[in-house]
């Protein structure tokens, strides 16, 4: 039976946030998990301009220079 809803969006919302209530506010008991995703981020910034600067690359090429790029970035003695 397939459902029908008046709202599509506000009933998808809806559903998202009612499956991710239990995980939601974890960070509140865990002191180990940041409050923020600034560091993610700023982690995540030198590999998009690093890609801006290698616009031209087909998406495979992509692919392989963020795994290498991942690679060295936590490997930095390798």
């Amino acid at each position: 039976m397939k459902a029908w809803y008046t709202n599509k969006g506000l009933h998808q919302a809806y559903t998202l946030l009612f499956n991710a209530l239990p995980n939601l506010f974890c960070y509140l008991n865990d002191i180990e998990i940041p409050k923020t995703t600034n560091r993610l981020e700023c982690y995540f910034r030198h590999l998009k301009e690093k890609l801006l600067l290698h616009s031209g690359l087909r998406y495979e090429a992509k692919r392989k220079f963020v795994k290498w790029y991942l690679h060295f970035k936590n490997n930095p003695g390798e």
